[in-house]
């Protein structure tokens, strides 16, 4: 019978070795650049960035989205027509054109 092997054999898969653990340093520092890799700062920077630019192209698209999946009218609108005791009519010729545009149908 053979000998038992420490506990930290059994971390991997049979015939891999583990990867000797690095001791913490000075240099562990999220903004120091290292090699071909950007900052934490500059990332997080450049993140907030094109979330700010792109913050009206998203408000559109989801206008864009919900008027296409039948969602046509304003609050304004559905007051006025509750108030008058109309129904609400919607004919959604969008849907259908944009299908034929991008090739759904």
């Amino acid at each position: 019978m053979q000998p038992s092997a420490p506990a930290a054999a059994h971390c991997c898969a049979p015939g891999l070795r583990p990867l000797p653990q690095q001791p913490a340093t000075a240099s562990d520092d999220p903004d120091e650049e290292r090699g071909p890799y950007l900052p934490l700062s500059r990332l997080k920077k450049q993140l907030t960035n094109f979330l700010g630019h792109k913050a009206d192209e998203h408000t559109e698209a989801g206008n864009a989205r919900r008027y296409y999946h039948g969602s046509q009218w304003e609050s304004k609108h559905l007051k006025t027509l509750q108030d008058r005791h109309q129904p609400v009519v919607t004919f959604n010729r969008i849907k259908r054109k944009v299908n034929v545009v991008c090739g759904v149908l």
